[in-house]
């Protein structure tokens, strides 16, 4: 069974000094081993894998538009043609430079559609190719939030929260914007749920990549939600990111440095500084700042996983002093939306996890892998699958290429035989029917030259001609439609030349050049003697045999 490596990013830029949080797991989500470091170090970071490993990479939502599109049902078998046209007015870029992908089930005819910038994701995968990792999915960080709880999840990670809200959509926000995002999410559902809709009910649209619309009516008073369908809001808090190894990545970097100053005190500057800046996270960055003792995922390890929270919360405290930008710590953080939900009549439920935010994404990836969106789509699907895959396409197409093979011996071969047994069958029978009846010049299909024998409607051919004429003639005489019926008057049989001759009384001369020439329909030889008129009747008389 094969494993997986998951490499989450939490920037959208994407080069080989960004820092990634790399988790490998078991097919099942067992974490095997995670840690961080940059891009360009991954290969050596990461354990050699014992089998055959696909790629999951995370990506945040931010550059990533999550929405969706009504297309009719009969438009689904022509869905890449006219996606672009249906989400155009959406997006702020023009359309052929976006690419754009939908999940692989749909229901009815609403389309969830995930939109992003063509050149970003060719960076993206021109970054991670240079590493030699070819990513087997790509997905958006929001739409891997657990859903094991809740109409809707909020997974609070620092100073921030991903916001998932259905299968295929979700926004991260920050404190600014969470309460007033919610509160619109809130107010759409209610409104779909509604039984009347109103020209003042106010509508979310939430956009991932530029956050709301509508801002300047978020915080009115008369806001106020009747009625919802949803009953419960999970909030997810995980263990907080290993410090301590993701500042060692940095002062890593600093190390490898010629430029760096002689002077010890330079060089610690230096390292804060690189420290500082080069930090995915700010609150991890100030985190460097502060003193380096507290070793959380000790503590976390240890069972004390509350007190490792709460140091961390004392940290952000001291945080916002130094960066105002920071003025709200994640416990209470939680706690401030936690009331505000409930405030709105939303019941709210918390579950905590010990694995960091990006191992939980990670791990609920794995478990999603089917059926979470995958951004890799169309020109940009993997175009090298993955070890497991290359051996079951080489161990299918060999099987397939072997039973194709004999196939079409046993089709050709079997072809063959039957093709000569029935050759021989035909000459056979036409033998048989040329010594029945010896006279038949032609044969062309014994077959039904013999059941024409047989029923007596075969010309020719036979020891006695006289009954097959004479049902011929009758025949031909009772198909005649006139006024007055014709009659047979006399009729003689020509022993020596196979002929008989028909005195024939019929309406008019017409109906005796009609009868001549139905029987000539069924290839007899017919002539017409003579013919005389007699109180308003024709008499003619007939010369019938075989061609």
């Amino acid at each position: 069974m094969s494993d997986f490596l998951c490499l989450r990013f939490k920037e959208a830029e994407i080069h080989a000094l960004s820092t990634v949080a790399w988790t490998v797991l078991a097919a099942d989500g067992r974490i095997h081993a995670s840690g961080y470091a940059r891009l360009g170090d991954i290969p050596a970071a990461v354990p050699e894998p014992k089998g055959v490993r696909r790629n999951i990479v995370i990506v945040p939502s931010n550059p990533v538009l999550l929405t969706s599109a009504h297309v009719p049902s009969k438009q689904h078998r022509h869905l890449k043609q006219v996606l672009g046209f249906v989400i155009e007015d959406q997006v702020i870029e023009p359309i052929e430079n976006m690419h754009l992908a939908v999940p692989a089930y749909h229901a009815h005819e609403i389309v969830n559609v995930a939109a992003v910038k063509r050149d970003l994701l060719e960076d993206w995968l021109e970054a991670l190719e240079k590493i030699d990792i070819l990513p087997d999915y790509l997905f958006v960080d929001v739409l891997c939030v657990p859903q094991k709880a809740g109409d809707w999840q909020l997974l609070f990670e620092e100073h921030k929260v991903l916001f998932r809200d259905n299968n295929h959509s979700g926004i991260s926000l920050d404190k600014n914007t969470a309460e007033s995002v919610i509160r619109l999410a809130i107010a759409k559902q209610a409104s779909s749920y509604a039984d009347n809709d109103s020209d003042d009910e106010k509508i979310l649209d939430i956009d991932a990549g530029t956050g709301l619309a509508g801002e300047d009516d978020l915080h009115s008073d008369d806001f106020q939600v009747e009625k919802s369908d949803i009953h419960e809001i999970a909030l997810l808090c995980a263990a907080p990111e290993r410090l301590n190894e993701l500042t060692a990545i940095s002062a890593d970097s600093n190390h490898g440095n010629e430029n760096a100053p002689d002077d010890d005190a330079a060089a610690g500057r230096a390292d804060e500084k690189m420290a500082l800046s080069e930090l995915d996270d700010p609150s991890l960055a100030l985190n460097y700042r502060i003193d380096q003792e507290i070793d959380y995922e000790d503590d976390a390890e240890l069972g004390d996983r509350d007190m490792a929270a709460e140091m961390f919360d004392d940290q952000v405290a001291v945080q916002s002093e130094l960066d105002p930008a920071l003025k709200i710590a994640p416990r209470e953080f939680k706690a401030q939306l936690n009331d505000f939900i409930r405030s709105e009549n939303i019941q709210t439920c918390e579950i905590d996890y010990s694995e960091t935010t990006s191992e939980l994404l990670a791990v609920n990836a794995v478990h999603t892998v089917e059926t979470t969106l995958n951004l890799l789509q169309g020109e940009f699907r993997p175009i090298s699958a993955n070890a497991e895959n290359r051996r079951f396409i080489r161990s299918a197409s060999l099987i397939v290429a072997a039973c194709l093979a004999v196939f079409l011996f046993v089709t050709l071969a079997g072809g063959y035989y039957l093709n000569s047994r029935a050759d021989s069958y035909f000459a056979e029978s036409v033998a048989i029917y040329r010594d029945i009846f010896p006279k038949q010049k032609k044969v062309i299909d014994p077959v039904k030259q013999m059941q024409r024998q047989l029923s007596g409607n075969a010309i020719g051919g036979t020891t006695s001609d006289f009954l097959p004429l004479l049902d011929a003639a009758s025949r031909s005489l009772s198909s005649l439609e006139t006024e007055k019926p014709s009659i047979i008057t006399q009729l003689r049989y020509d022993v020596q030349r196979g002929h008989i001759i028909i005195d024939l009384r019929a309406q008019s001369i017409d109906v005796l050049e009609t009868y001549k020439k139905q029987m000539s329909d069924e290839g007899l030889d017919v002539d017409i003697l003579s013919a005389n008129q007699d109180d308003g009747m024709t008499n003619g008389r007939m010369q019938i045999g075989r061609s």
